[in-house]
Formats: C-alpha cells, structure tokens, sequence
C-alpha cells in the first residue's frame, strides 16, 4: 500500500473567513522560480481582512504561479519587505521544524520569520499542484529549505485568499519537516494483511489502497460531518480483486472486535472543515441546516485528491465500533502486545528519563528557555500542566514504551511535541534501562496504539489511527501515513 502523494483539495467553502540583522545581498544564491515575475509592491495586501467576498474572480494558474515565484524570490534574495505582503491580515502559519511545532497569528509569524531572514537561505517548490476556487485557493508543493549547515524537505499547504484584489496567503502549513533522507523509509505491508478502519455510526471501512483514476458516478454520501467529516463513494468491486467478499476481521487496540464480509466497495473522503463550514452546515445565520447531500458534496469536493480507496464491511459478529485495524480473516490469527497507560511508577520514570535524555529533545528544551521567562516548570513538557503520557507494551518476552509529550500554545510562544518508542529492560534494582527505536525526529502527534506481529517473523508492526509503523534496520519508522486535509484555523 504505498504512501499517497501529497494532494491539493478542491475547495468549495462558501463565506467563509480566514484564519486570523540586515538581510543578505540581492547578489546571494537563487534557486529557479517559476514563472519570472517580481514581488507584488509593498503597501499592497496589509488593508482589508482576509474575508472571500461572493462573486470574486476565481485565480487563474498564471495568478498563483506568480505569486508563489514572487514568494519564492523575496526569500532567496532576502527581501523582507517583500515578503511580508504576501500574507493576508489575518491568517495562521504553522511552522514544522524537525520535532518543533508552531501556531502562529500574523504578527508573531512575521516577527518569527524575519529572524529567518538573518541568514542567506535557498528555497524551492517542486512537485507544484493547486486547485481553484472564487472562495479559498489551495496550493501543495515540496519544500526544499537550506540555510547554513540546516536543511529539511518537506510538504507545504498554502491557503490563498483574494483581499483588496490581489491574492494573499490566508494560511501556510509546514505538513511535515524530514530532515533525515526519505530513502530509509521501508514498505507498507499488503492491506490484505493490515489495513487501516474507519468506524462511525454509519458502518466501518477498511482503507485498501490510493484512488488512482477512479471516477465514482453515484453521489457522494454524508458519513460523518463535525471536527472531522467524511464521505463515501460506491465503486464495483471487479470480481477479481482482493477484496471481492472478503471475509475479514477487525482488531481494536486490545484484540480482536467484530468478523464481517466486504459487501462493497469505493472512495472515502475525510478532512477536517473550517469552524466556520460547520457552522454554515447547522444553519449558521440562515437558521437552516444544510442537507446531508449537500454538505456531503462539499466534503467530497475539498477531499476528493486526498481520496482513498476503501472497503465496507458488514459485520456478522462482534461490535465493530472502535477498531483500528483489520486483515483478511483466512490469514493465521497474529501476535499481538498487551497494551497499559503508564500513569506512574518506574517503568513511567525510565520512559521519561529516556525520552528527556535525547540530543532533540534538549534542543526543543534550549528553544523553550529563550522563549518562556522564569518561573517556569524544569521540563518543556510540563509547561501549563501538561503532562507527557506513557504507553507500555508487553508481550514475547519484550517490553516496549510509547512515549508522547507536548506542550505549549499552539497560537503562539513555545509550543513543542515529541513521540519516541522504546524497548525497556529490567536492570534488577526496580529500575529500567530504555533503548530509542524510532528517529529522534519522527515524532510530532502521529501515535501508535497497537502492536501486532501480522506475519509471524518476530517483528512487531506498529499501528495507529493514520499510521503504520515498520522496523526498518535498527530503528521502527513511518510506511504508510494517511493525509487527512486539515481546513480549521486553532487561532
């Protein structure tokens, strides 16, 4: 099941609002831009709100090419100025350094972008893909990043909105920050043998593969709508397929859930709407509540390039509800860990002391010191109360431990989250010794919540909700992450 490539959704999103030292020589290195056009001029971009306004004109490809080249020049030749009229007056920037994740509103993004500036820096987007709309204009590409001795690549999200007439960045979102090669990255395992689910009260799925070039012609129905809304769309099974009638059984995180059959197949859309969508759906100022198929169009609409295929599963025994994963049933049942919050004690101890004792997470804690003022809590992951959460895995003979911390505003100031796996052993005076498995910079919300050995080899396959983890040499990484678009504004 490979990795689905990073997509641009269609937005039909109605009224709704947006989210609210001297640079070097012009002469310094540039990467090649696009389309050749100069910055827009500086007083433009910074007067009105960053509120679509019904009946604008729909950008043109030309329009959101020049101003990504214009972007794109303004920080390879280290024009500040420049660059910060590219931003519409209220908007959100979310910033993915390694480990490190930002929430920013406009002034605090700008304020944390010009300290960029300081240094001579290369920028690139490649891969460049974008869809149109009157209301919200959606631009993916890869990030290519360079500045001294630092360099990452990654997945940016551009959210572009027409104010007083020219386009501006209504939101920019790092997706994800690699600065380790993606070349060490493994294979996902066969669906057949671990396979996402998706359960809600309208029935369960199982996420079998990317949509390719299918084109459902039935309508798109509504199977969730809220901080997550989803859509489904029929598709024949060919008779062929793996997934013709399969029977097939779910697991939760502490074993086996419910058994049932594929009764059919199609795409599934899920996407996190725009607070302000969902109000529009309930009735908003009209007072009238959207109909199913209407709001379900317009899930499907913003999701439709991040669709996956999928299966629907109809249950002969047990609940389904809550399963995260399934596989074929006439496959030999696999070996699963025992699962166990760690909300104290030692084994909790060692897992923090292991996870606090990694070079990422002392330079997250040198970042939380310059920008958290005294008193403060000793550790950036108890900053306003927080506290880091410890999941113990135990089976086989082995003991593992899933540690998650985060803390922080996500609007602003400090803001940080870390996840690492570890094995655990026993040291005879009632401590642990705990060894990392995963990357130091593989963390960020991504969580595993089951373990299981789905092919008898002795090696566990780490699940969660959007993620599969495999052992690839001597560390455990991500092979499969499912892109679920996110359109709300936290700040």
């Amino acid at each position: 099941m490979p990795t689905p490539k990073w997509m641009v959704l269609a937005l039909l999103i109605a009224s709704l609002p947006a989210c609210r030292p001297a640079p070097p020589a012009a002469s310094g290195p540039i990467v090649p831009t696009i389309h050749g056009m100069t910055p827009p001029n500086a007083d433009q971009g910074a007067r009105q709100p960053a509120v679509p306004v019904p009946g604008q004109a729909t950008p043109t490809q030309a329009e959101v090419g020049a101003l990504l080249d214009s972007w794109l020049v303004a920080q390879n030749q280290g024009k500040f100025d420049d660059y910060q009229q590219f931003y519409a007056v209220r908007m959100t920037g979310v910033r993915r350094t390694g480990t490190i994740v930002r929430h920013f509103d406009r002034p605090r993004w700008l304020a944390d972008r010009k300290l960029m500036f300081a240094k001579a820096m290369q920028v690139s987007a490649n891969q460049l893909q974008s869809m149109l709309n009157a209301q919200i204009t959606q631009v993916d590409f890869v990030q290519r990043f360079a500045t001294g001795t630092f360099a990452d690549e990654g997945h940016k999200r551009l959210l572009l909105v027409r104010e007083a007439g020219k386009l501006r960045i209504a939101r920019e979102e790092m997706l994800e920050s690699k600065v380790v090669p993606a070349s060490d990255a493994g294979s996902a395992p066969k669906t057949t043998e671990l396979a996402l689910a998706y359960t809600t009260g309208a029935g369960t799925w199982l996420v079998v593969g990317p949509a390719e070039a299918a084109t459902p012609t039935a309508p798109p129905q509504l199977l969730e709508q809220g901080g997550l809304s989803a859509a489904w769309q029929e598709l024949a099974l060919p008779r062929n397929s793996d997934w013709f009638e399969r029977d097939v059984v779910l697991y939760s995180p502490q074993g086996e859930t419910c058994r049932g059959r594929v009764d059919q197949g199609g795409l599934l859309v899920r996407i996190h709407p725009h607070f302000g969508q969902i109000e529009r759906w309930r009735g908003g100022e009209s007072g009238k509540p959207l109909p199913a198929g209407e709001i379900a169009r317009e899930v499907w609409d913003q999701g439709a390039m991040a669709a996956v295929r999928a299966v629907h599963i109809a249950p002969s025994r047990g609940q389904c509800q809550g399963a995260l994963w399934g596989r074929a049933s006439n496959l030999p049942p696999p070996t699963l860990l025992a699962r166990a919050a760690m909300n104290q004690g030692q084994l909790r101890e060692s897992a923090l002391e292991g996870l606090r004792a990694l070079p990422a997470y002392h330079l997250i804690n040198k970042d939380y010191l310059a920008a958290v003022a005294a008193p403060r809590p000793l550790h950036w992951d108890m900053l306003g109360g927080a506290q880091p959460e410890v999941t113990a895995f135990s089976g086989q003979g082995g003991q593992w431990l899933a540690v998650r911390a985060r803390a922080g505003d996500l609007c602003g100031g400090f803001y940080a989250a870390m996840i690492g796996l570890f094995t655990a052993h026993g040291k005879g005076d009632g401590s642990f010794a705990v060894q990392l498995l995963t990357p130091e910079r593989a963390g960020d919300l991504h969580w595993p919540e089951a373990a299981a050995d789905i092919d008898g080899d002795g090696v566990f396959e780490w699940i969660g909700p959007t993620q599969i983890w495999r052992q690839i040499g001597p560390t455990v990484r991500p092979v499969f992450t499912l892109d679920i678009p996110d359109f709300d504004c936290p700040c």
